[in-house]
């Protein structure tokens, strides 16, 4: 038989009502630390893109981490797209190859590098190496952008659309060709390698006949591609590959040879005087998406 003593029962006792006071006063205290906060519910709905919303009034620095080319001397940049879409080419270059004569040999000349007044980096603020009175030389760019929803890949082409022909007649410089050389790659923000385009360093010859060349390609199994892009075809004098987001493969001082026009001996020997304008039509293929 089993005795309990009223010590015992008291001592229980006690124990019972001091749980309970524990458990009562720790609920308290979450009472009053939850009413001290209360959430709110914030709620956006993401739709299709409608555009990929290009800044009119810059352009990637392909060569800063993440400057910003405004102002533009002369008359060799920029085509710039206006049409609205969720992938485009916002912006490429234009090509001046400046003054060639007759010749024997095949004619070699290069494009001009493109000459931008100044320069501002993320704050706004103008950046050194874009200080008044200094221009900036940048090789060719081509700028293009991709914000579609839920959808992956492309390719960046080019072709010769038109050859070289003499304003307002019909002779043309037969079977020239455009080469593009020391291709680096830019994206506006600083993202994972795998997420950049790949793309074709050098070597890329447009010729008359049309046929589209591949620039660079977002591949659409690595979700790549999204955002914002300049690929630019030679390298200012001040080119850094140290600095933080920039193509590390490229090369300083390039900017005023990477751009090359040919024009084979055949032709070069028996042309006629004047101004010659050709065609290079830019596209961002998606058919295989």
């Amino acid at each position: 038989m089993k005795i309990t003593t009223k010590s015992s029962m008291a001592l229980i006792a006690l124990l019972s009502a001091s749980t309970i006071g524990a458990t009562i006063v720790s609920a308290d205290a979450a009472s009053e630390a939850a009413a001290k906060q209360l959430d709110s519910k914030g709620t956006v709905i993401v739709g299709d893109s409608t555009d990929t919303k290009d800044p009119k009034e810059y352009g990637i620095d392909p060569e800063t981490t993440k400057g910003k080319l405004y102002t533009i001397d002369g008359i060799n940049f920029h085509a710039k797209d206006t049409n609205k879409g969720p992938i485009k080419l916002e912006r490429t270059s234009n090509f001046n190859f400046g003054n060639i004569e007759a010749s024997a040999s095949d004619i070699v000349a290069h494009a001009n590098p493109l000459v931008f007044d100044k320069q501002k980096g993320e704050d706004g603020n103008v950046l050194p190496e874009g200080d008044p009175g200094q221009k900036l030389d940048r090789g060719a760019i081509v700028q293009f952008a991709d914000t579609r929803t839920e959808k992956y890949g492309y390719k960046v082409k080019a072709k010769m659309s038109e050859q070289f022909t003499l304003e307002g007649k019909t002779d043309k410089l037969d079977n020239s060709t455009i080469t593009f050389n020391n291709a680096i790659i830019k994206s506006e923000n600083v993202l994972d390698a795998d997420k950049i385009p790949t793309y074709t360093k050098g070597n890329l010859v447009l010729k008359e006949d049309g046929n589209l060349v591949e620039f660079a390609s977002a591949d659409a199994t690595k979700q790549a591609g999204k955002g914002r892009f300049a690929l630019e075809f030679g390298q200012g004098t001040k080119y850094d590959k140290d600095l933080e987001g920039v193509d590390k493969t490229g090369k300083a001082d390039t900017a005023k040879e990477s751009v090359t026009l040919t024009v084979p001996n055949k032709t070069a020997s028996d042309m006629k005087k004047g101004t010659y304008n050709a065609k290079v039509t830019w596209v961002i293929d998606i058919s295989e998406n």
